[in-house]
């Protein structure tokens, strides 16, 4: 009886080495994306957005599997909604997040909603689209509308090279009832654009009703309001560009007011304006994506605009409360020291008792005893059409004074310190007080303030902080903590940093207080 034996030939050797060469090939692959999103999502510091606390957590669940939980929550409150993520390797990777199968504990009007969250990436785990929906839900007395939201990225190396965030979101009612408010709003479409090179944003925003009610108090609304902002380099220069329209503003107990505004601002084209933009429209101390904002990066908005070269042009601010309207325009120019003016009128109708409501009549008689008592100390002036008009100008000097003039006389003058005084600051738990800092102000920003505030705004049991200038040379660091961590322990630890910090550079008379 014969023998049949199989031996492989050279083309089949080949094509089996093939084979496995291209498994072992993707299996490397999938194994550099599940470890690049393992980097990805330790590198996430999602602070506080727009006062929401937003955590992120993950886990290896299998050799090439990870899963990613997302939970949404105040900072007073329970969590609001968790959401749990499931990584898709290969050619075309995706993170997935549902609602679906979580223990719920959070608002059930969420759970209701059943949002759904997308993020595609590119084969090297780059992000390159997000998509975010959630349906009609309705739970008693609250209610948010169904809504959408697109981003798209793209990336060069590891620098995002432009974004675009478009978004159509439903009315909202709901309570938080932690806090004592009950937040409205109305339908509202928004865009967000951003690129990289040139530098440069533009935002637009519309809504037909924005409004929160706290307990045993008049409600604050923007009422029917839009936003258009664009921000451009220009011969060396970030040109930003503010219009802003809104219809039945109320605040505290004025009547509706209508507002429209037009202004301009511009800085040399090294401030990273669309950061600080973005920054304060979303209400968070960190960048939100790679690229916007400088690496590492930890500003506090209002400070760096405040420090930075710039100009301002008020082109029109106008607010109507129909008996009654006041017209602004003005510039302002900050180079080392603040200097500008601005143009005042006002016009009043009368506010007749039956006709208008007594908010009206109250405005309007507040308004009118002020600007009498302008004109008496000829700070002001009244033509004969009965409009109301002065000139501001205002000045800060070396000495870090203030002076304001009206019609050429001067009714105010105060201390540049009185602004920063700690009565008038937000809370803290610790001040780090430097004084004597180099004359030459980069030098002190790359020695001294940037160490500074590297180490200790990043560390995680710092919630916030915020510096400002003092004069002469001076700086104080504020600081807030969180609330879970040992407090006395963390002030230990910051000023043994400072301690040090400041033995290494021969520059500091005294230490920090």
């Amino acid at each position: 009886m014969s023998k049949c034996c199989f031996a492989p030939t050279k083309k089949v050797k080949l094509s089996m080495s093939l084979a496995l060469a291209l498994v072992l090939g993707y299996v490397a692959l999938l194994f550099c994306q599940v470890t690049a999103f393992d980097r990805l999502v330790g590198s996430l510091n999602l602070a506080s957005l727009q006062g929401f606390d937003t955590f992120v957590s993950f886990h290896k669940i299998g050799f090439l599997e990870r899963e990613v939980v997302l939970e949404v929550g105040t900072p007073t409150s329970s969590k609001m909604l968790t959401m749990r993520g499931r990584l898709e390797t290969g050619a075309s990777p995706i993170l997935l997040f549902t609602s679906e199968g979580m223990a719920y504990e959070e608002n059930s009007l969420f759970k209701k909603a059943k949002p759904k969250l997308e993020v595609a990436f590119d084969v090297a785990m780059h992000p390159q689209s997000i998509h975010l929906q959630w349906m009609e839900a309705v739970e008693k007395d609250e209610r948010i509308g169904s809504s959408k939201l697109n981003a798209a990225f793209k990336f060069e190396d590891t620098t995002l090279s432009s974004l675009q965030l478009t978004g159509e979101i439903g009315d909202i009612k709901i309570r938080l009832p932690e806090l004592g408010l009950l937040v409205e709003a109305g339908e509202k479409t928004l865009s967000y654009v951003y690129q990289n090179s040139p530098r440069s944003l533009d935002f637009q925003y519309k809504s037909r009703r924005d409004q929160v009610t706290a307990e045993d108090q008049p409600p604050l609304s923007l009422g029917r309001n839009q936003y258009d902002i664009t921000i451009k380099p220009e011969q060396e220069q970030n040109n930003l560009k503010i219009i802003w329209q809104a219809e039945g503003v109320l605040f505290a107990d004025l009547p509706p007011i209508k507002v429209d505004f037009v202004g301009s601002f511009t800085t040399p084209t090294d401030v990273w304006m669309p950061c600080l933009f973005s920054q304060l429209v979303f209400s968070s101390r960190q960048p939100l994506f790679p690229g916007i904002c400088p690496k590492d990066i930890n500003l506090n908005p209002f400070e760096e605009l405040g420090r930075l070269s710039a100009k301002g042009r008020l082109d029109r601010l106008t607010m109507d409360w129909k008996t009654g309207t006041v017209d602004m325009s003005g510039a302002f120019v900050s180079h080392e020291t603040l200097s500008g003016h601005l143009d005042i009128e006002a016009r009043l109708k009368s506010a007749i008792r039956g006709l208008h409501s007594e908010s009206h009549i109250t405005m309007n008689r507040e308004v009118a005893d002020l600007l009498k008592d302008y004109v008496s100390m000829e700070v002001a002036e009244k033509d004969e059409k009965n409009i109301y008009k002065t000139h501001l100008t205002f000045a800060m000097d070396e000495h870090g004074h203030m002076k304001v003039s009206a019609n050429g006389k001067e009714i105010e003058r105060w201390s540049s310190s009185e602004w920063d005084s700690s009565d008038n600051l937000e809370s803290y738990d610790i001040l780090v007080t430097i004084e004597d800092l180099p004359k030459n102000q980069a030098q002190a920003e790359v020695t001294i303030l940037e160490p500074l505030r590297s180490h200790i705004c990043n560390m995680p049991e710092v919630k916030h902080c915020s510096g400002s200038h003092q004069k002469p040379r001076g700086y104080e660091l504020r600081i807030t903590l969180n609330r879970d961590v040992d407090h006395e322990e963390i002030r230990r630890r910051i000023m043994k940093f400072v301690d040090v910090l400041i033995e290494n550079q021969s520059v500091f008379a005294e230490k920090p207080g």
